[in-house]
């Protein structure tokens, strides 16, 4: 009986030591207001001569809107876009509560933050770097915060479509 029970309580300490690991390659993540936000979805499109990354989760939406580069951005120089100082770059946040539509975003002089491009590829087409972004609440709803907060956000490889 003792033997069994040693047996058994070292299966236990073995069986509780595995660990489940999940890859998010590719990926989109932040901090919102200092708890975590990860997409289900992400996608990046070239609209206009911009790149537009549309990051979606549930019922909320995180989109990043900045100059499409000419070239690719692999071992060189970041690239970086601030938020806030002309109307693009943008950055925008929307979620639904309690059927109410809650709509942030930045534009010139109205919030602040950056994107920072690490590694663009154009004939892979993967797309990789950082954001950061404090937006501002376009409604009129009363009771609802003036101010959305995204910090250390990155994608990694991305699909640029």
């Amino acid at each position: 009986m003792k033997k069994f029970l040693a047996l058994l309580f070292t299966m236990s300490i073995i069986m509780s030591c595995a660990t489940d690991v999940k890859f998010n390659n590719p990926g989109f993540q932040a901090l919102k207001e200092n708890f975590s936000w990860q997409s289900s979805l992400t996608i990046v499109k070239i609209v206009n001569g911009n790149m537009v990354i549309t990051a979606l989760k549930d019922l909320e939406t995180v989109t990043l809107t900045f100059p499409a580069p000419a070239t690719s951005i692999v071992g060189t120089a970041p690239k970086t876009f601030k938020f806030g100082i002309l109307d693009q770059p943008s950055a925008s946040y929307s979620s639904e509560e309690n059927g109410v539509l809650l709509q942030y975003a930045t534009a010139k002089d109205i919030g602040d933050g950056e994107i920072v491009i690490n590694d663009y590829n154009i004939s892979t087409k993967q797309l990789s770097g950082t954001f950061r972004f404090n937006a501002k609440y376009k409604g009129t709803t009363i009771n609802i915060p003036t101010n959305i907060n995204f910090q250390r956000g990155n994608f990694y490889k991305i699909e640029v479509q």
